[in-house]
């Protein structure tokens, strides 16, 4: 019996993993998306990266606001809760914390680019 349930615990816990994996994966805003908003003059990008980070290689036209700074500063940049805005980070984790905390303001428009390697387009 013991080890009945030690099998079904195992795979509950794989079957979390791997649904939590594809959700996340799936929140993800493509970089052809956001280059459509770019050309459209809809959207604010945001590197959620350190000044030092941005400084090295950023998307062309984006704004650094560190994810530890992204609530008190988001004002000065976007004012309409309906706005839309791209998150961005060196691997997808910060990104994604921005993302909450603006969510979290109201925001309402708020998309996840994740790394920024997965921006395919030029950078400055």
């Amino acid at each position: 019996m013991k080890k009945w349930l030690i099998l079904l615990f195992s795979i509950l816990c794989l079957v979390g993993c791997e649904s939590k994996t594809k959700t996340s994966n799936s929140n993800l805003v493509s970089s052809d998306e956001v280059k459509k908003m770019l050309e459209q003059n809809n959207v604010t990008i945001i590197d959620v990266r350190t000044a030092e980070e941005y400084g090295s290689k950023h998307i062309k036209g984006s704004i650094n606001i560190p994810v530890d700074d992204i609530e008190s500063e988001i004002s000065q940049f976007v004012s309409k809760k309906d706005a839309n805005i791209v998150v961005y980070c060196q691997s997808g984790n910060r990104s994604s914390l921005a993302k909450a905390k603006l969510k979290s303001l109201g925001y309402t428009k708020v998309y996840d680019l994740g790394s920024i390697n997965n921006w395919t387009y030029d950078f400055e």
